[in-house]
């Protein structure tokens, strides 16, 4: 099925092992751009045959397993300058990736899913920073709710977050 990522094994120190988890030999889901931009890399480089199976989708320059540090020095580094955009870790794009799914909201299982938890409890805890702003959201919604049926006070036609805060802390 297209669109799909199979996350079969891991990279460390230059070896392939398998997964620390049997969650983190997953299945993520792809958008159609990187399907796309995939499917180009792949028809460059295999036509329309289907690639080995060990084939790595970004290689190093020799054909073997890219150097982690390399890279971040590296394509990394300078993708982000080009982007002009100050540099963070690769591993910024997964808090980025839990926090876009958590803001369309997707549901904790199904994030823990595509990160490869064993369990959604997992990933609340370690994401718990990430997943926080939305509350605030949530709250605020549920007294929306609650005013529509007149259940509540009207809110102030002026308030602010800074008032919000400063009556919170007071």
């Amino acid at each position: 099925m297209k669109g799909l990522l199979h996350i079969r094994r891991t990279l460390y120190k230059s070896k392939f092992y398998a997964p620390k988890s049997k969650a983190a030999i997953r299945t993520v889901d792809l958008g159609d751009q990187a399907v796309a931009m995939l499917s180009g890399l792949k028809r460059q480089h295999y036509g329309e045959q289907d690639p080995p199976a060990e084939v790595l989708i970004f290689p190093g320059r020799n054909g073997q397993p890219q150097d982690p540090a390399a890279l971040r020095r590296g394509a990394w580094a300078r993708a982000l300058r080009r982007a002009g955009l100050p540099y963070r870790h690769p591993h910024t794009l997964r808090h980025s990736f839990v926090s876009m799914l958590h803001e369309q909201g997707q549901d904790i299982a199904y994030i823990a899913l595509q990160v490869g938890h064993s369990s959604s409890v997992i990933t609340a805890t370690t994401y718990c920073k990430v997943l926080t702003p939305r509350r605030r959201h949530v709250a605020s919604g549920i007294e929306t709710a609650l005013r529509a049926n007149t259940l509540l006070t009207p809110a102030p036609e002026s308030t602010s977050a800074a008032q919000d805060k400063a009556a919170l802390s007071a």
